[in-house]
């Protein structure tokens, strides 16, 4: 069996040999491979041992390739050494196979394996190389299967018809695989292309560089888990701040762009701590509140902006992270400039006037950023679905006629209302934190927490938060217990982000010794039971047999059915059943006998019930036969 499956291994190794670190390692196990099929003889071994010995090769093989052959430093065109261990022990285990006389779970198991070699290897897709040699693994594959098949028919016996039609079945196949491969690279490229050049339809969410209104519709009207906190509630934190608006759109200016920084690995204990989980793996934004100090990142390293705007670095990227509010500042906002207060001329005819009328008995200018707030919370109205046209500036459609929206209208009209009575504002977008999971100790933020609101500064006092949207209606969009259904679910999921976190934390050696110590620790379980069960079979042979088996075995005895000294009771029982006794004498002492079988041996049943029965089921037998009592 085992030479039907080295065809597939081969051509596994030889994508290995390809984008794997090491030709010279590669090419060892080739021939290692072949070397077992110049001999008819081959390793015989239980199923036990070859798990055992599999797990440990594996374990020496991936350690090889994850410590010894690093992929050097800055290489793009050879496999990354995570992948390339795991494939490299794949291939190890299917060589090892190859030795064995009976392989455990066959060479269709053998096939497995290398077809997770070939899958490992595709990590480093090369356009050239692995849809041939995928293509070519199938091939091989079904050959080896066809061969490895005791009752096939010759291909000489089969007709002409289904021989082509299986070749032709076969080019099919492998061409339309090929061709796939090929075309998904440069169609995923245009796909991402479209769809980074299309218009606001696009931009689902309001944490890209331009948010268009409207955006953030569909975030909240969604309960997808975004983040944990945990530690002090912090009201609002920041994704993202925008500066410049233009006809419905804001966006960030050029002087906005982050730049590199280098942040803490973690902050010690203590108050004001805070931690941030975020759900997304591979997150876009961090999201800090305004007065955050100290942070810290795992990864060491993070992208920062003027305002104070925190994001990961892409090959960098964090699933948590830790900051402190209140004390020294240590991320700066920048102070207001021109961009702050910029306005076209045509909404500044519009806004000036109603702003002024708003804030006409605010003399300070917290004052009038109170009144403009106090009022569009009490005479506009919040709603996520209502009719917008097409034309015109939202904002001036919004303050003038419908009079209703939600966040991103009230904090837009906010900002632009500020700025034409001279008052820097901007719009900061991120999510308001009010939910609690009593069960795990921490808040959830889901997407309908997505919220806008303003941030306009205060000569002495630097920038503040202002929130125009109506609290009520907010609040009511806003769970602010988590139900225990729902709490003990996302406990869970917290509890499996965690796990995954300290298994990102672990070598390559440390998870390969994984079932390796499983396989050790359920073998020995299983040796001691084997042992604990023998004693206890031994200590009852020694202590002999209770008094009602002997009375058994002696009437027994007497009718001509004596057991053999090392026969076991399930024998004799069955022994019973056949005899000549009178029904439903024989049904019913081979119940009796198993019934002592569980007691004795298993520690079921009555003692004095089961002597009660054989003493009745004795006297039910009568007399000892005469040949019998000579």
């Amino acid at each position: 069996m085992s030479r039907a499956a080295v065809l597939p291994v081969l051509v596994a190794l030889a994508l290995y040999a390809a984008v794997g670190p090491s030709l010279l390692v590669a090419c060892g196990m080739g021939l290692m491979a072949l070397l077992p099929q110049l001999f008819a003889k081959r390793w015989r071994a239980t199923s036990a041992a070859q798990m055992v010995f599999s797990m440990l090769l594996m374990v020496a093989v991936g350690a090889l390739l994850a410590g010894v052959l690093p992929r050097p430093s800055g290489a793009t065109d050879q496999l990354a050494t995570p992948w390339a261990a795991l494939a490299g022990a794949c291939l190890a285990w299917c060589v090892f196979r190859l030795y064995l006389a009976e392989p455990w779970g066959g060479e269709a198991t053998t096939i497995a394996i290398a077809l997770a070699a070939v899958a490992a290897c595709g990590e480093l897709f090369v356009e050239r190389i692995y849809p041939f040699a995928v293509a070519a693994f199938v091939v091989s594959a079904a050959v080896s299967r066809r061969y490895a098949d005791k009752a096939r028919t010759p291909l000489r016996a089969l007709p002409l018809r289904t021989i082509v039609a299986a070749l032709s079945l076969l080019l099919l196949a492998t061409s339309a695989a090929v061709a796939g491969s090929l075309a998904l690279p440069p169609m995923h490229r245009w796909a991402v292309n479209r769809m980074m050049t299309r218009g606001p339809s696009m931009y689902a969410t309001g944490f890209s560089e331009r948010l268009w209104l409207g955006s953030m519709r569909g975030m909240l009207q969604s309960s997808k888990a975004v983040l944990r906190l945990r530690g002090p509630q912090v009201d609002y934190l920041r994704g993202i701040v925008y500066t410049r608006y233009d006809a419905g759109r804001w966006s960030r200016r050029p002087q906005d762009r982050m730049r590199p920084i280098k942040t803490l690995a973690a902050l010690p204990d203590g108050d004001e701590l805070n931690e941030v989980e975020l759900v997304d793996r591979e997150p876009l934004r961090y999201f800090l509140p305004l007065k955050a100090t100290q942070i810290a990142v795992p990864t060491g390293v993070a992208r920062l902006d003027r305002l104070a705007v925190l994001a990961p670095i892409a090959a960098e990227a964090a699933d948590r992270f830790w900051f402190r509010s209140g004390g020294k500042r240590e991320l700066t906002v920048a102070d207001p400039d021109v961009g702050d207060l910029q306005l076209s001329t045509s909404l500044r005819r519009v806004l000036r006037p109603l702003a002024l009328s708003w804030t006409r008995q605010a003399t300070q200018r917290a004052g009038k950023l109170a009144a403009l707030e106090r009022h569009l919370q009490k005479h506009f109205a919040y709603a996520l679905n209502f009719r917008r046209s097409a034309y015109g500036d939202p904002v001036l459609e919004f303050l003038l006629k419908s009079k209703k929206g939600h966040c991103e209208y009230f904090a837009s009209a906010m900002a632009l209302l500020a700025r034409s009575i001279g008052i820097p504002a901007r719009v900061a977008v991120g999510y308001r934190v009010s939910e609690r999971n009593e069960l795990g100790g921490y808040f959830i933020v889901r997407e309908r927490n997505a919220h806008s609101w303003v941030e306009a500064w205060l000569p002495g006092r630097g920038w503040r938060s202002f929130d125009p949207t109506p609290p009520g209606e907010l609040g009511r969009a806003m769970t602010a217990t988590t139900p225990l259904g729902a709490a003990l679910i996302d406990l869970l999921g917290s509890g499996w982000s965690g796990f995954l976190r300290w298994l990102d934390r672990r070598t390559w050696l440390e998870v390969l010794l994984t079932p390796v110590l499983l396989i050790l620790l359920g073998a020995s379980v299983r040796w001691l039971g084997q042992r604990r069960q023998r004693r206890r079979e031994q200590g009852l042979q020694a202590s002999g047999p209770l008094p009602c088996f002997v009375q058994l075995s002696e009437a027994l005895r007497g009718r001509g059915i004596e057991r053999e000294p090392s026969e076991p009771i399930s024998t004799l029982a069955l022994r019973l059943e056949q005899s000549d006794l009178q029904a439903p004498l024989p049904d019913e002492g081979s119940l009796l006998l198993q019934r002592y079988s569980a007691l004795r041996y298993g520690g079921q049943g009555d003692e004095r019930a089961l002597a009660r029965d054989i003493n009745g089921y004795v006297a039910r037998l009568g007399p000892r036969r005469a040949d019998s009592a000579r």
